[in-house]
């Protein structure tokens, strides 16, 4: 599977891509003496969407350059286009915005080379994204 946001190819192993339930955009009224409330709903918003990754490339040969890699994703933070998961899971999430990628471990090398690149470096992390509609 693979993973590109806007063009932006993120390399490494992820998870699928959770997607969390549409804000309800609604107008809820309780009225004194009567059961209940009234309620208006004028649609949904967005939603947020979230994929937890393990970030590895064959270029990551040391700390830095996947200290820099992880720079170059936070240029990319309040960016808008499509997040498109390849593979054998295929979807695509059109306007949506970039939100960031938060750690959740050091950086670390890999040693033996399963499933990542043997010599290589690699961080756990979630990378955060805002789908503004959902059509």
């Amino acid at each position: 599977m693979a993973i590109a946001f806007n063009g932006t190819p993120i390399p490494g192993w992820h998870e699928r891509i959770a997607a969390a339930k549409p804000m309800l955009q609604t107008k809820r009224t309780k009225f004194a003496g009567i059961n209940g409330e009234s309620e208006i709903v004028l649609g949904t918003g967005g939603r947020a969407l979230e994929c937890k990754i393990w970030i590895n490339s064959p270029s990551f040969g040391s700390s830095q350059s996947l200290a820099q890699f992880l720079a170059q994703l936070d240029g990319l933070v309040g960016s808008h286009g499509p997040l498109v998961e390849t593979g054998s899971v295929q979807q695509t999430f059109n306007d949506v915005t970039y939100e960031g990628f938060v750690p959740s471990g050091p950086y670390l090398p890999v040693v033996g080379g399963v499933g990542m690149n043997a010599g290589t470096w690699f961080v756990e992390g979630t990378l955060h994204f805002y789908q503004d509609s959902i059509v």
